[in-house]
């Protein structure tokens, strides 16, 4: 699930005790579909990269195993708070080869390399934020792996800093409860069955 907050919303991970319901669209791929979870344990780790975008380049950071974002345990899930830095274009793809911010008209999906798409559906680095991420991606094991694609638009070399604050959260099953506050999972393809995709 790919979650990008409002400038004014103070994010809330997830912690012990809390339920999440992953949503009938994680299955059959995915091995959580339709099923809840309760939190039994859970450590925030952290991991840093960084890079240089060159004037009117593009570079692909996809959370994938070769990555480390993605579990390898069928009870754990990640819940990343991604921080950034720097100047770039980011477009949000899942599964990783299709744009998740689009328009409903044909052909109106971004493109960084054409300039009259360039700017449909991207967010800026800058917006995201470095201590306060806007940014959360939740990631589970042998799940459709995300693609964060960065686009310099400036005519200069911008270096990108990508703080990833990783909730690392083990999860044992549970039955719904009633009354609990439960933290829904959505997946790709809710978005595309409810029409925003």
């Amino acid at each position: 699930m790919v979650v990008v907050l409002p400038p004014y919303v103070k994010y809330e991970p997830i912690k012990v005790g809390d339920v999440v319901h992953f949503s009938p669209n994680w299955s059959p791929t995915e091995i959580f579909g339709d099923k809840y979870f309760r939190v039994r344990a859970n450590l925030l780790k952290r991991l840093t990269k960084s890079f240089v975008l060159n004037s009117g380049s593009t570079y692909n950071f996809v959370l994938n195993d070769d990555s480390g974002l993605l579990p390898q345990s069928a009870t754990t899930m990640y819940e990343i708070m991604v921080g950034m830095k720097g100047h770039a274009l980011l477009y949000i793809m899942w599964p990783e080869s299709d744009y998740l911010f689009r328009l409903e008209k044909t052909g109106f999906q971004p493109n960084p390399t054409e300039a009259d798409k360039r700017y449909i559906g991207h967010l800026l680095v800058e917006e995201i934020g470095l201590k306060e991420p806007k940014l959360i991606l939740y990631t589970t094991q042998k799940m459709d792996t995300i693609n964060l694609r960065f686009y310099n638009d400036t005519d200069s070399p911008q270096k990108i800093v990508l703080v990833f604050h990783i909730n690392h959260i083990k999860l044992e099953t549970t039955s719904p409860p009633s009354g609990a506050i439960i933290r829904e999972i959505k997946h790709w393809r809710d978005i595309r069955e409810e029409g925003l995709y």
